[in-house]
């Protein structure tokens, strides 16, 4: 999926329920230049923007990345069928792909790799969003940040953590690092 359809599908749920975006960004606690600066694709959100949204208009955070809204018993997603999103504007480079985009409802949860491109940030940018999240390192090492505690993580490592809790992951001589990240919707 590019960032250009994601911004299609937060501005068509917002208008969809009667909401400004003034009245989104005090329930997701995120500004109104910053929501609108995603929905006119200015701004590629992480994965911790993009929960606050999804909170805010009560859809799970998979809806962003869903082709058609119907019912499932499970979904199942081809390797090569991912929705990757990718950015280097306005921060760091990464990327995340979306591991089960399909139209499975209610979920309790999202799974997402995330990567971080060689020498993409010098400092952890953290973030905090509703939830929970769990995080296992797939590929390199990296300093995880969660309040004021610094993890050092390699391959196979794993993290449980209170998502309210400012959390971010920091490259390791700025060498490529992925991990899977779980969150929870609530």
């Amino acid at each position: 999926m590019n960032e250009q359809l994601l911004a299609k599908r937060i501005k068509e749920m917002r208008q969809s329920r009667g909401m400004t975006l003034e009245q989104v960004g005090r329930i997701a606690g995120l500004s109104k230049s910053l929501l609108s600066k995603v929905e006119n694709c200015q701004v590629s959100p992480p994965i911790s923007t993009l929960s606050r949204i999804a909170s805010a208009l009560s859809v799970p955070i998979g809806y962003f990345f869903e082709e058609e809204l119907r019912q499932h018993l499970a979904v199942f997603v081809r390797r090569e069928d991912r929705q990757r999103v990718e950015s280097n504007r306005h921060g760091p480079d990464y990327s995340y792909e979306h591991l089960a985009h399909g139209s499975m409802m209610p979920r309790l949860m999202e799974p997402f790799v995330l990567t971080l491109a060689e020498d993409a940030q010098a400092e952890a940018t953290l973030y905090d969003h509703p939830g929970e999240e769990f995080i296992l390192v797939l590929e390199g090492e990296m300093e995880y940040m969660l309040g004021s505690e610094l993890y050092h993580m390699r391959e196979g490592d794993s993290m449980y953590l209170d998502a309210r809790v400012p959390h971010g992951p920091k490259q390791i001589a700025g060498k490529r690092v992925s991990y899977l990240a779980v969150f929870t919707n609530r």
